[in-house]
């Protein structure tokens, strides 16, 4: 083999291996995290030219999904012009449209080999068993290492809720081992669906309400797009049974986990409100309420990106809790925070982006049955379902896990009908 020839496979190995532990590195911290995707960015130049680069930009932007995004980003672009902070806005929408540049290149450098994506998905598996481990012994036995890894010294300090916000992953993580469990066979595919499992525990153990959510809209919307395929009839009325009996049972446990607490008891007595507070709690819906009410005051174009919290009013302290402002560091509802920011015109651009991105997959699914496309929805469904109730929209870490994800689903669908 060529010298030249061998050296670019290597790097394309690697490339792959770090797209693979990418998304799992989260629990190591966000600053491993970014190491990680930048070297993946620096190995896809020593295999890739750039007029390859800028050519699958190109061809991926006239793509109907293409299409779409860029129609998202021109909506979002006239908020910055009444921005109180106008570069502070600029600045997160083209972040954000460069991690998506960034994420379609990933998905063009994947599919040029078949192997790679098979690469790809060990690595993450071997992650992912690395990082559930790692959860363990810091939760358990150890906490003094996971201080140690965030620089803060060898202390005994029990973690409470350090890592709570690592756990929203997991509704991108469990679709992608299940993903690998179908992609290999025997050993590899019982130890991917014994870590989707250990996943789910850890969400359950952490109480994070946003990532159970995310969990349960996910498999609603697996178990429909299932038996949207015109084969996949079998056992429709047992599945529709099992997922109404975990929706029941959840909704029971929060109730009765709710209501049992002194002070959302008394608040469910005197308060009328929108939403039962054992379902939503009221601290959301006082933000997102007052991330309305900001929002309608430029409604169409929105106030400007990244920047709710730092409105006049929005350092007001909600009554009832420990100092939480009404506008927090955001307003924890992907949907609210970006009508309130980029108004009507930027959240109706997003939406038909969502809804383009579901239809086409569940299209896909129906005409090839890859499961790929399952998973896709999966994390879709996952990540805008959690997004309801947690990060900021705006967070580059969490908007890059989600298109890594789907970069690894869509490869995925690719190389098996090439292979």
């Amino acid at each position: 083999m060529d010298k030249s020839l061998a050296l670019k496979l290597l790097y394309a190995k690697s490339f792959a291996i770090l797209i693979g532990i990418s998304i799992p590195s989260l629990a190591f911290g966000r600053v491993i995290f970014a190491i990680i995707i930048g070297s993946a960015f620096f190995a896809l130049f020593l295999f890739r030219s750039r007029q390859e680069v800028l050519s699958d930009i190109l061809a991926q932007a006239k793509s109907p999904l293409g299409l779409a995004i860029l129609a998202t980003f021109v909506s979002w672009l006239p908020n910055t012009l009444v921005s109180e902070y106008p570069f502070r806005s600029l600045e997160v929408v083209l972040r954000s449209l460069l991690l998506i540049l960034l994420s379609s290149n990933f998905y063009s450098a994947l599919i040029k080999d078949y192997k790679l994506i098979n690469v790809s998905l060990y690595a993450f598996a071997i992650m992912s068993c690395i990082t559930i481990i790692f959860i363990l012994i810091v939760t358990t036995v150890l906490p003094e290492l996971y201080w140690l890894l965030k620089l803060q010294g060898w202390h005994p300090t029990p973690l409470t809720i350090e890592l709570k916000g690592f756990s929203s992953v997991t509704v991108i993580i469990v679709p992608l081992l299940v993903l690998t469990a179908f992609a290999f066979s025997r050993f590899t595919r019982y130890i991917a669906l014994i870590l989707a499992v250990a996943f789910i525990v850890f969400v359950w153990q952490s109480y994070n309400r946003s990532a159970l959510a995310g969990l349960l809209i996910m498999l609603v919307a697996v178990s429909l797009t299932w038996f949207s395929h015109p084969n996949k009839k079998k056992g429709k009325l047992i599945v529709f049974l099992g997922v109404i009996s975990v929706l029941v049972s959840m909704l029971i446990w929060l109730w009765d986990a709710r209501m049992s607490v002194e002070l959302f008891a008394n608040m469910a007595k005197h308060e009328d409100w929108t939403i039962p507070i054992w379902l939503i709690d009221f601290e959301r819906q006082i933000i997102w309420k007052r991330a309305i009410d900001f929002g309608i005051n430029s409604a169409w174009i929105g106030l400007g990106v990244n920047t709710i919290n730092l409105l006049p009013g929005a350092d007001e302290i909600i009554k009832g809790t420990h100092n939480l402002h009404v506008i927090p560091a955001h307003p924890h509802n992907w949907a609210v925070e970006v009508f309130a920011e980029t108004g009507f015109l930027g959240l109706t651009a997003l939406l038909i982006t969502i809804i383009t991105l579901i239809s086409q997959n569940i299209n896909k699914w129906q005409q090839l049955g890859n499961i790929g496309s399952v998973m896709s929805i999966a994390i879709i469904s996952g990540y805008w379902g959690a997004g309801l109730f947690n990060f900021s929209y705006w967070s580059a870490w969490w908007q890059l896990s989600f298109y890594i994800s789907l970069t690894i689903c869509y490869a995925f669908v690719k190389s098996t009908r090439q292979n």
